[in-house]
């Protein structure tokens, strides 16, 4: 006599419940996670007028006035990183290199590590582009122009980058960190002043 084995229910084998677990653990991780993206978190001259608002009511002015393009003077969180466009001038260029497109364009910045773990920070994460969408390159003219630095936890740093330019009458200058697994980018409007 041949004697039948019976098959077991799919839900009493082991791989089946593998597979519950790794979905119950995905569904848990994945929840209640913070929006991605930069986030506008102040702006450069209103940090003595806000020490009046508790901290519900600037939670609340931050969700409704997160923009999607940023300005000079606001304070955009991007991950661990605070950078800050604290101005956008003409300058003058070097006196032996000219400028190709006719403008110099001095952005003045400061960078803020909030992360535990040093942070490179360099002019190649900067990009600028015209109205018309056409990217220009740094100007490094200028002796104090910023090239990149590493900076340490907890740490800031402040430094004057420059392209060269034709006139316009604003810029978009995009940040999109160089070393991170996010593809995260924050966008700045720049009005020469």
């Amino acid at each position: 006599m041949s004697e039948v084995k019976a098959k077991k229910p799919f839900f009493k084998k082991w791989w089946f419940w593998v597979v519950i677990i790794i979905v119950v653990i995905a569904i848990a991780t994945s929840g209640g996670e913070e929006e991605a993206g930069p986030k506008k978190v102040d702006t450069a001259n209103s940090a003595a007028d806000d020490s009046s608002k508790t901290s519900d009511e600037a939670a609340q002015k931050e969700e409704e006035t997160t923009p999607s393009i940023f300005k000079v003077g606001d304070v955009v969180e991007l991950g661990d990183t605070q950078i800050t466009l604290k101005s956008a001038k003409f300058v003058e260029p070097a006196e032996y290199i000219e400028a190709e497109k006719g403008k110099v364009l001095a952005i003045e910045f400061e960078v803020l590590n909030n992360s535990d773990d040093s942070l490179y920070f360099g002019s190649e994460e900067l990009s600028i582009s015209t109205t018309d969408g056409v990217q220009h390159e740094s100007y490094f003219g200028h002796d104090d122009g910023f090239m990149n630095e590493n900076i340490s936890a907890g740490k800031k740093i402040m430094g004057t980058i420059y392209y060269d330019v034709p006139e316009d009458t604003k810029y978009e200058l995009v940040y999109k960190p160089t070393f991170t697994w996010e593809d995260e980018t924050a966008t700045f409007e720049v009005v020469p002043q």
